[in-house]
């Protein structure tokens, strides 16, 4: 079964970056999905950001998944659209099942271990 692992944000980027990718285990899931609402007031280490590929942090975070897609809104697409930009998506790119995750968790190996049932 190939599974993306899906976090939609509006004023989380940096806990997103810093706190949420690092608790993943690529072993686990194929693929993740980050979609930013208001990527215009975008902001990491209390500085405004243009593009999020310009973090660093963000980049090293990418590089540890074999698939990982980062999409952007000028407006907050909403919790309810989210979820389903993120279906659409992951249906499109051929994956099996999609988990849509609040953008301010951190997920334990133990959590890992229940919701995938290892």
């Amino acid at each position: 079964m190939k599974i993306r692992y899906c976090i939609l944000t509006l004023n989380q980027f940096e806990w997103v970056v810093d706190q949420h990718l690092p608790s993943l285990d690529p072993s686990l899931i194929d693929g993740v999905h980050v979609h930013i609402s208001e990527v215009g007031t975008l902001t990491y280490n209390n500085a405004a950001v243009a593009d999020p590929f310009d973090v660093p942090e963000l980049v090293t975070q990418m590089n540890r998944f074999t698939a990982f897609k980062i999409s952007v809104s000028l407006n907050n697409l909403g919790v309810a659209n989210g979820w389903n930009h993120f279906i659409k998506e992951a249906s499109r790119d051929g994956y099996d099942a999609v988990i849509v995750a609040n953008d301010d968790i951190i997920l334990t190996q133990v959590w890992w271990s229940a919701l995938l049932k290892k």
